[in-house]
């Protein structure tokens, strides 16, 4: 399931010591889990009951009792699951902007919906790995890192026009494209800057790698200076996805050399 649709998160799971992989590739289950919610209702309200009963499924692993899924069984045998589950719960509630058409309605609200989709697994991903290793500070490069991934999600999205995204309808027809995107590109680095700081290195971190790539390949796209700068390219901008030779290589030099 994570291979075929995160293949980027999938890659970083193998980069993980083998007794952690089973517990990241349930975090990231249960995440495509939420996340395709939006792509398979015809309405909000299904998609809120949806929302619900996996916020239910999260009560019931904290609590002890058992479903009949396989995300959710796979999820209960997580070590430390309470320590993991408000970051959870925070992923589901972020998620249900995803169900409306004004669901981020200004860049405020775009910047706590990375820190909290794409940042809050992203730090559990972390706790996972360190287990009761981990501290705050590493925590928040952590969520600092799934928080850049997710915008950089986003700002490919937004920025290839053939592309839509219903619940940022607002904020895309409030704001001039190019200029969204100039501004999508910086919250995104500044995510990217937040994130490097954590010690010691550990696969979910990985994330940073693959964003550096991106972030270069947006830089030159949007023909954005350093600082901020200068104008953007006023056509469509298309960022072709890393291809997995490539994806592998840049993880792999990132680990072993410990630049992630």
């Amino acid at each position: 399931m994570v291979q075929g649709q995160d293949p980027v998160r999938y890659m970083t799971v193998l980069f993980a010591p083998e007794d952690k992989r089973r517990s990241l590739f349930a975090l990231y289950a249960f995440h495509l889990e939420i996340a395709k919610i939006r792509e398979t209702v015809s309405e909000p309200t299904i998609g809120e009951i949806r929302l619900q009963w996996w916020q239910e499924s999260l009560d019931g692993i904290k609590d002890g009792f058992s479903r009949d899924h396989p995300v959710y069984k796979e999820l209960e045998q997580v070590a430390d699951f309470s320590v993991l589950y408000p970051l959870l719960s925070e992923v589901i509630t972020a998620r249900r902007s995803d169900l409306y058409s004004d669901g981020i309605n200004d860049f405020q609200a775009l910047i706590d919906y990375v820190n909290s989709a794409g940042g809050a697994l992203s730090e559990a991903a972390y706790i996972v790995s360190m287990a009761k290793a981990s501290n705050p500070n590493n925590r928040r490069s952590a969520r600092s890192s799934g928080a850049a991934w997710a915008m950089i999600g986003l700002l490919r999205a937004v920025c290839d026009e053939t592309q839509s995204i219903p619940f940022m309808q607002t904020i895309t027809d409030s704001d001039p494209t190019l200029k969204l995107c100039q501004d999508m590109y910086s919250a995104a680095e500044n995510f990217y800057t937040q994130a490097m700081g954590a010690q010691p290195k550990t696969s979910p971190l990985l994330l940073n790698a693959v964003s550096s790539v991106y972030l270069r390949r947006l830089l030159k796209a949007l023909k954005i200076k350093p600082q901020g700068s200068g104008k953007a390219n006023q056509n469509t901008v298309t960022i072709a996805p890393i291809s997995q030779l490539s994806l592998i290589w840049t993880m792999t030099k990132a680990a072993l050399l410990k630049r992630y």
